[in-house]
């Protein structure tokens, strides 16, 4: 279903992406950082900037640490990077990708 859903944000049938944007699918998104870093992405797509935010900091939430992919590579969320819900999930995000650097390096 998130492909489906993917298929038709990408191709702008917004009623066509959200009919598989469905509960159940939510639920599965929940405890998987990739699907919810999907959702971002279809969230981003259909123009619900709120929901896609929510989606990216639960994949955050559940571990997926990287900020220059959110905030430069990845294409399907440029409609959101303006916000400032996502820019204060990028400094949350960077301070955590900090940590993680000090610590690695600290390490090695």
């Amino acid at each position: 279903m998130i492909g489906q859903a993917m298929r038709y944000a990408l191709t702008e049938d917004m009623d066509q992406a959200r009919r598989f944007l469905t509960d159940e699918l939510r639920d599965d998104a929940r405890t998987d950082m990739l699907f919810s870093w999907l959702l971002a992405e279809c969230y981003a797509l259909i123009g619900d900037r709120e929901e896609a935010i929510q989606w990216l900091r639960n994949a955050v939430d559940g571990g997926f640490l990287n900020p220059p992919f959110f905030s430069e590579i990845d294409p399907f969320l440029q409609p959101i990077r303006e916000d400032p819900g996502f820019h204060e999930l990028m400094v949350h995000l960077g301070k955590r990708w900090a940590t993680l650097n000090d610590f690695l390096w600290r390490e090695m």
